[in-house]
């Protein structure tokens, strides 16, 4: 039994060019995970369906978002309201791991989220 357990859990485990993502649970209202983010990468994003709690377990990173820059670190906690594009950027000498929560859930897995490019480009 915990060799298939193992197996479902690397099957929502995701590499992207910023990190890692991993599911944990999905239901019909929401998602719920660990992502990471690598040290000096940046990624700008926006959630065209679901608002966003990101928890951050360790590192430290700035969030740009609606011309405020916000630096969190480890224990801080945001709220990310649905189709508010924002940037975030590693700013610690170590990989940045949160526990994200994004609700409702979008229609697909590929409308979860559009990422727009990197940090460099704001044009919130």
């Amino acid at each position: 039994m915990e060799r298939k357990l193992v197996k479902k859990i690397q099957d929502r485990d995701i590499s992207t060019p910023y990190g890692r993502v991993i599911s944990i649970l999905k239901n019909s209202n929401l998602t719920v995970g660990i992502s990471t983010l690598d040290v000096g990468k940046s990624q700008r994003l926006v959630h065209e369906y679901s608002n966003e709690e990101i928890y951050v377990l360790s590192g430290s990173f700035e969030l740009y978002c609606d011309n405020n820059l916000i630096t969190l670190n480890e224990n801080d906690h945001i709220f990310i309201s649905r189709n508010i594009p924002y940037t975030i950027k590693n700013i610690s000498d170590q990989r940045v791991k949160v526990i994200y929560i994004a609700y409702p859930l979008a229609p697909s897995k590929q409308s979860g989220h559009t990422y727009l490019g990197e940090e460099n480009e704001r044009n919130d």
